[in-house]
């Protein structure tokens, strides 16, 4: 966030070889590579990058990766779009997201209907869903494995309670 410095430099070669003569060489290295990628150029946009989880970043995944309809991998698109955003894990099937999601940071809104980019809803299991739901709001709807007409995604899940995560 502060630019390339060679106090930043410095203090990764004391770590890893603070004996070493060639710290001239790795400066000159690093503002090499600073050119070739063009580091100085990128633009950064945090709008939606909270202390190390970037919303748009998940948002995007969910979006590009999305079937045509339900294959049945609601959990697995939703935890790849985290893990895109910027959080490691795997958290089992789309219930056992109800206790992970507040593990890992995120905040349980409840039984809420204003929602903002980002959010996952998830939805326990049920009689005849053994798995429950879990899908991610895009800003302008609900994707898991697929695009979603609604929230609701099956009679099974019609008149039961929900909760909404939200990074904060």
């Amino acid at each position: 966030d502060n630019g390339v410095l060679r106090t930043d430099l410095n203090a990764i070669v004391d770590i890893i070889n603070s004996s070493t003569p060639t710290r001239d060489a790795r400066w000159g290295h690093l503002q090499n590579m600073v050119n070739i990628f063009k580091v100085n150029q990128c633009e950064k946009n945090y709008k939606n990058v909270k202390a190390g989880y970037d919303i748009d970043a998940a948002v995007d995944y969910v979006i590009a990766n999305a079937a045509s309809g339900s294959i049945s991998a609601c959990a697995l698109y939703v935890r790849k779009a985290i893990n895109a955003g910027g959080i490691a894990g795997s958290w089992g099937d789309a219930w056992q997201y109800i206790k992970a999601l507040t593990t890992i940071g995120f905040t349980d809104l409840g039984k809420i209907t204003d929602f903002k980019k980002g959010d996952i809803v998830v939805f326990n299991k049920t009689g005849n869903r053994k798995f429950g739901h879990i899908s991610m709001w895009t800003g302008s709807q609900w994707v898991s494995d697929f695009k979603q007409q609604s929230i609701i995604v099956h009679t099974d899940y019609n008149g039961k309670d929900y909760h909404i995560f939200r990074w904060q």
